[in-house]
């Protein structure tokens, strides 16, 4: 029995050595959380944005935002400190669970209240419906954009390395947990379930 370890990630003798993909890979903690930062900052800008266009019809509202371009410098920086505060950038993208949706809404909550005393505060005009598209955006982008790196991650992990597809036996709890474990590695893959009550016999689980 070959008991030697197989290494949790491949990336020798593979084509994606030479392009970027491998170049992202391998860049420091610190470097890749400096990206997520910057991406937090753009994708905020964009949710704000959104809400205006949104809520005015128009692709670039620009007399509304002239008003308000303060929004659009003071918003990032206090999301940013919030998501630090909340500890957002300390976890591992590729094993975020669907679960960093609450944190990021929480995080997305504190900052709509943050722009509401803002704009009491100053005078600014700005219809209150706006934060809340804001908010609703911002979840959408800040959390999407992790999910999307998250299963960036997993889609090299399959491309380059052999991974065993696998049946997990029992669709209950403990199957959906097996599966959840299973998905956070990068040896095996699953692919679906076997159970012998056919009332869920079609039925999705995880995915």
């Amino acid at each position: 029995m070959n008991t030697k370890k197989r290494p949790l990630f491949k990336m020798q003798h593979s084509s994606i050595d030479k392009t970027w993909h491998a170049w992202f890979l391998k860049l420091p903690r610190n470097a890749k959380r400096s990206i997520m930062v910057l991406s937090d900052v753009v994708m905020l800008n964009v949710a704000l944005w959104s809400a205006f266009a949104l809520r005015f019809s128009e692709w670039w509202p620009e007399r509304y935002l002239t008003d308000a371009w303060t929004l659009f410098v003071l918003t990032p920086i206090a999301g940013v400190a919030i998501f630090i505060k909340l500890g957002l950038y300390l976890a591992v993208v590729r094993f975020m669970s669907v679960r960093l949706l609450s944190s990021v809404a929480s995080g997305v909550a504190l900052l709509i209240v943050a722009d509401f005393l803002y704009v009491w505060l100053t005078g600014v005009f700005l219809p209150r419906s706006i934060p809340l598209i804001f908010g609703l955006a911002a979840w959408l982008y800040v959390g999407g954009s992790r999910l999307l790196v998250r299963s960036y991650y997993h889609w090299l992990i399959i491309k380059n390395q052999s991974v065993i597809k696998v049946l997990i036996y029992g669709a209950g709890s403990a199957g959906s947990q097996l599966v959840h474990s299973l998905n956070q590695g990068e040896e095996y893959r699953v692919k679906g379930f076997i159970d012998d009550d056919a009332s869920i016999v079609g039925s999705s689980l995880a995915g």
